[in-house]
């Protein structure tokens, strides 16, 4: 049987951009699993990210990308399309006329829209009209309709108030008339999927299918013959360097004052803290030259600020995984929302650092964490202090010198975070999700 995966995803390689990360990673595995897959995208000099040719030497070179030409950067400043996804979506579209048109009628068609570009998202109900054969499936990365700055108005959301309320607006009304048309669904986090079935009780008719980020382990051979030519920082015999990389922002920040509060009250009890140098790296999206630090400035107020460097700027990912490679140990502070799920802590774990994790008790990363042996995974929840939470960090991560000790992983318990048993999961989701709507049809 042919099996034909259409896989949309504006951002791609050499664009450094986080939500390519699940396409760009199974590429390499879709053929010996049966499917002839390709790729649709927008051409990188019209996307507003840098680039990194790391990334690029890793995409292999047999899978057709087919690169679209979206709107100019400069309508970013016209209302309405301020986003990739709206200057691109009617290039996709085309795109994507372009390739069913060719595709042999009997043919099984996957279209698996991966990206964090929702205004993309708004093109299957026209697909489905026109292809009704087609199975269609949603990746969800982030929620596309989120109240959570709602809950916590505190935290000033990304882009401001007014310009995230007309985008959640704008997501409230396309989100349930894009959904009544997908066969399936796919989710970073289990909370997503849960957080859709209690907002529209259709939803549970739906295939869904949990599949956290996944690693590539071939990354870390690949950094090997492409080195970053500037690495963030430089190695020292003298110095133990923690490293974070990822973004920062207001609902980081428990985790990361807990974490300053336990270092500071520790630093003349544990000898070993005077050497550490924290780096947090790439904590905010923002376009270059717009950048500001969410760290550094807790750091300041807890009395640390000596010994914290906050790089707001976004790296590349290859400079990324240097960082990794060239840290000490590993610390990641989480979210106050139940529902965030680091993908970054894939990496950490092959890195072979020790590892700290600061998470929401109801985060899936604790269960990672146990079940992989791969660190110390610290949970908080509303009601934790700072207080408590730096005195669990004190006692778990400081106080046993677990910043000394690479953990025993368990590599067994870790191979189904790896992208091949990651993408082979993918296809088999795929083929029930193929499946239920063959047996569906009247």
């Amino acid at each position: 049987m042919n099996r034909r995966l259409i896989l949309v995803s504006p951002h791609f390689p050499p664009s450094n951009a986080a939500d390519h990360q699940r396409v760009r990673q199974s590429l390499p595995f879709w053929k010996s699993l049966g499917w002839k897959a390709q790729v649709i995208d927008v051409n990188t000099w019209q996307v507003a990210a840098p680039t990194d040719p790391f990334l690029t030497a890793t995409v292999p070179s047999e899978v057709p990308v087919e690169r679209v030409n979206a709107l100019s950067l400069s309508c970013s400043r016209v209302p309405g399309l301020c986003t990739l996804g709206y200057r691109c979506k009617n290039a996709v579209w085309r795109a994507i006329k372009r390739t069913m048109k060719k595709l042999p009628v009997h043919e099984t068609v996957v279209v698996y829209f991966s990206t964090t570009q929702f205004a993309v998202l708004t093109l299957i109900p026209r697909l489905k009209q026109r292809w009704p054969d087609a199975i269609v499936v949603v990746d969800y990365q982030d929620p596309w309709f989120s109240d959570f700055y709602r809950q916590h108005s505190e935290i000033r959301p990304p882009g401001g108030r007014l310009k995230y309320a007309v985008v959640n607006r704008l997501a409230q009304y396309h989100e349930p008339r894009t959904l009544h048309c997908v066969d399936g669904l796919t989710a970073v986090s289990a909370a997503y999927l849960k957080t859709l079935r209690n907002r529209y009780r259709w939803v549970s008719q739906i295939p869904m299918r949990t599949l956290p980020f996944a690693v590539a382990e071939t990354d870390f051979d690949a950094l090997k013959l492409h080195p970053p030519a500037d690495p963030v920082f430089q190695r020292s015999p003298a110095a133990l360097n923690w490293v974070y990389v990822g973004r920062g922002g207001a609902d980081m920040e428990s985790a990361c004052r807990a974490l300053f509060r336990a270092f500071h009250r520790n630093l003349k009890r544990i000898p070993e803290l005077k050497r550490v140098h924290m780096h947090f790296i790439g904590t905010d999206y923002a376009p270059p030259g717009r950048a500001r630090p969410t760290i550094a400035p807790i750091a300041d107020q807890e009395g640390v600020a000596a010994m914290v460097s906050e790089y707001p700027e976004r790296v590349s990912y290859g400079t990324a995984l240097q960082a990794l490679v060239d840290a000490d140990a590993l610390i990641i502070p989480g979210s106050i929302d139940p529902s965030y799920s680091a993908s970054k802590i894939f990496p950490c774990i092959v890195a072979r650092k020790p590892l700290l994790a600061i998470f929401h008790e109801q985060s899936p990363i604790h269960e990672i964490v146990a079940s992989t042996s791969s660190g110390i995974c610290i949970p908080f929840s509303s009601p934790t202090t700072i207080d408590q939470l730096s005195e669990a960090i004190e006692a778990q991560w400081l106080s046993q010198n677990a910043f000394l000790n690479t953990p025993s992983t368990n590599w067994c318990a870790f191979s189904p975070y790896t992208a091949k048993q990651m993408t082979k999961e993918l296809s088999v989701f795929f083929d029930e999700v193929v499946l239920r709507a063959a047996t569906e049809k009247p």
